[in-house]
């Protein structure tokens, strides 16, 4: 029986020897196998994860992010900068860029000089009262914020752009320790806020018709001018404290993920520690960068806010006045969102300071025992967090954060005792006048 069936394999090879699937009748062409060979050596078979194809996409860069508001803010001839082929950004006082702003700001400035010097008249009966003193003299500070731009914003110009590009070096930075790229995720967030000023700005400006103060056409471009700056420039900032949020969270994922499946080295940890410390180092830049601009800012805001706060309460009793109170609460706001977001990427959860080291205190008691070189570096990344607190202020003379609101409200309630103290004896003086 072996026999036969040995016998009939031997007639069947015989058979289709000539045409057999070795042959060059039925083998595929050289080029097909080339194909074929390059897909199965560079296809992977697994699903690709969500998390993966955003790995795979290109990352922004920081300034691409924040492309829209820095465009917006080189027309207004605030941050007269200049781009070059690689996409990084550069600041040069002899520049096409540096004479747009100074034509610009210049033509708005003169707009305001006139404005200035011609003063400001009420649609109202009563003539030289105490409140509405208080709003002429907030209206002409609002508009002279202008005169402040080439001294604070342009000279900070140049440490503005180099912060910017070292977000590019920062993000190189993790791909090569973590091997993921870096997504700020900042872009949408942009859109939102721009979309929502570009409502908000006309609105505001017509609201000084309303506030009793009459203008001509043309002196309204200066309030437009005040009011697209004081929406617009707090951007800059306040997307720049949720990057590094963005960063710190994504840093404490990464070792919170990988420690402690025993996948971290010690020169892994080590890795993360400076990368701690040059986010810590960029915190730092963002205030001394931009210290002058925003601290200036600031205090514009809060003299505002005291003004027009002031002029509220006083013509409450006769009648509501939306414009001032509106007013009095938008600059309350963008103080409020500056300090709050720089005290976010400073201390509260996932961010780089209290928080983000108890995330790497219950990671470091979960070790196992037998891990004592990780749990070593562990202990000592977390001694250079403490160490070095990260603090974000304008330019050292004041840290930017909740508490500074809190001085804010503290020196505006004695300032509005002050001036209800300069309204009564202003009365009383009346009062002499007219019994005598």
């Amino acid at each position: 029986m072996a026999r036969v069936l040995e016998l009939r394999s031997f007639q069947r090879t015989a058979k289709y020897s000539g045409r057999g699937y070795g042959t060059s009748e039925h083998r595929p062409s050289s080029q097909a196998t080339k194909v074929f060979s390059y897909l199965l050596q560079n296809l992977q078979p697994a699903a690709m994860t969500t998390s993966a194809w955003e790995d795979k996409q290109e990352a922004s860069t920081f300034y691409e992010e924040i492309k829209p508001v820095m465009i917006l803010l080189r027309i207004l001839g605030v941050l007269p900068y200049s781009t070059t082929s690689t996409g990084a950004v550069h600041f040069k006082w002899l520049s096409a860029a540096m004479l747009y702003s100074i034509g610009f700001v210049g033509s708005i400035s003169t707009c305001v000089g006139f404005t200035l010097m011609g003063g400001f008249a009420f649609n109202t009966d009563s003539k030289d009262s105490f409140s509405e003193k208080t709003i002429v003299f907030a209206a002409r500070l609002f508009i002279s914020s202008v005169f402040i731009v080439p001294i604070n914003h342009w000279p900070e110009t140049g440490k503005k752009m180099r912060f910017i590009n070292s977000w590019t070096e920062l993000q190189t930075e993790y791909r090569k320790i973590t091997g993921r790229r870096l997504h700020l995720e900042l872009r949408r967030k942009v859109i939102v806020c721009l979309s929502v000023s570009a409502v908000l700005i006309p609105t505001f400006s017509l609201m000084v018709y309303f506030t009793g103060i009459m203008l001509y056409w043309w002196q309204i471009f200066g309030f437009i001018f005040a009011f697209a700056i004081t929406m617009i420039l707090p951007f800059i900032w306040v997307f720049t404290c949720t990057a590094i949020t963005k960063v710190a969270r994504d840093l404490a994922d990464e070792i919170e993920q990988h420690l402690p499946r025993g996948f971290v080295t010690v020169g892994k940890i080590s890795s993360y520690s400076k990368f701690w410390l040059r986010l810590r180092k960029l915190m730092q830049d963002l205030g001394s960068s931009s210290g002058f601009t925003y601290g200036g800012q600031i205090l514009i805001y809060f003299a505002m806010s005291v003004l027009l706060s002031y002029g509220f309460m006083v013509d409450l009793g006769d009648n509501y006045n939306y414009a001032a109170v509106s007013s009095a609460l938008l600059f309350q706001i963008v103080i409020f969102v500056q300090c709050n977001s720089a005290q976010e990427a400073t201390n509260e959860a996932s961010t780089v300071g209290t928080k983000f080291s108890e995330r790497l205190q219950s990671i470091t008691n979960d070790l196992p025992v037998t891990c004592t070189e990780q749990i070593k570096e562990m202990r000592y990344f977390l001694s250079v967090i403490g160490r070095n607190p990260p603090t974000i202020s304008f330019s050292g003379f004041v840290d930017v954060n909740r508490g500074l609101v809190t001085s804010f409200i503290s020196a505006m309630a004695t300032y509005l005792v002050v001036l209800v103290q300069f309204q009564m004896s202003d009365k009383s003086s009346e009062q002499n006048d007219i019994n005598a």
